[in-house]
């Protein structure tokens, strides 16, 4: 499968087709590019199949780029290190998104499913779906290392810091979410929509509180959650109720 790469470091490049030497030999990156311009040459040029896209460049967006592109017939796979960015993506019919730095098996699954959707010349119908449903606004967009989950914003509870990992408890998940990115990320995403760092390891849903423990410093959650409140964050809290 002909690849090309394009993003403004040149050191992300040469990662990832380090990487796709080692885990996905039968991908050839046949083109690179360091900015939006230079990629429309360059595709026009080469015909990839496979784009590997950045978001922020100096230029432009790499959505810039697919909006130049309406008609295209190349899969794409967003590579990033915002997961902001990911409804956006799939609104774009990205075959994937991929956080930087660029997990292996996560490369190797992405590459698949671009290889199926090639091959059914019309798009993964999961793909579709998620398109369709990410266009509303009160979703968001969910990874892990099995499954892209579209999410209503107000099934969230609970946001729980796991290292540089975060933990998200969603009404009507049996288990818990786990995606790569930190909590900080999440709490300038969702606290717009009524969430609030209440600890350094937490942030909850204002709307799923069902009582507050001002003795113990916790908080009872729908679900049966209790999350602790840090002193500092217990008079800003009940602000905001």
């Amino acid at each position: 499968m002909k690849a090309m790469i394009v993003d403004d470091e040149q050191n992300v490049r040469e990662a990832l087709r380090a990487l796709l030497h080692l885990y996905s030999p039968e991908t050839s990156v046949v083109g690179e590019a360091d900015s939006v311009a230079s990629a429309l040459a360059e595709i026009e040029r080469i015909q990839p199949e496979l784009l590997f896209l950045d978001v922020e460049m100096g230029d432009g967006t790499g959505f810039d780029l697919l909006k130049q592109l309406p008609d295209r017939d190349f899969e794409v796979i967003f590579v990033t290190a915002h997961q902001h960015y990911a409804i956006k993506a799939i609104r774009m019919s990205a075959c994937d998104f991929l956080l930087k730095p660029v997990d292996p098996d996560d490369l190797v699954a992405a590459i698949e499913r671009a290889q199926l959707n090639l091959r059914q010349h019309g798009g993964d119908p999961i793909d579709v779906m998620l398109q369709h449903a990410s266009g509303i606004k009160d979703r968001m967009v969910l990874k892990d290392m099995e499954n892209i989950y579209v999410l209503k914003i107000e099934d969230i509870i609970h946001c729980e810091a796991d290292g540089r990992y975060t933990r998200f408890h969603v009404n009507g998940q049996e288990k818990p979410i786990l995606v790569s990115t930190n909590l900080k990320e999440y709490e300038v995403l969702l606290s717009p929509s009524g969430f609030a760092r209440i600890h350094h390891s937490h942030l909850i849903n204002l709307n799923h509180i069902q009582r507050i423990d001002k003795v113990n410093l916790t908080v009872h959650l729908n679900g049966g959650q209790k999350v602790p409140i840090s002193v500092r964050k217990k008079d800003e809290l009940l602000k905001r109720l």
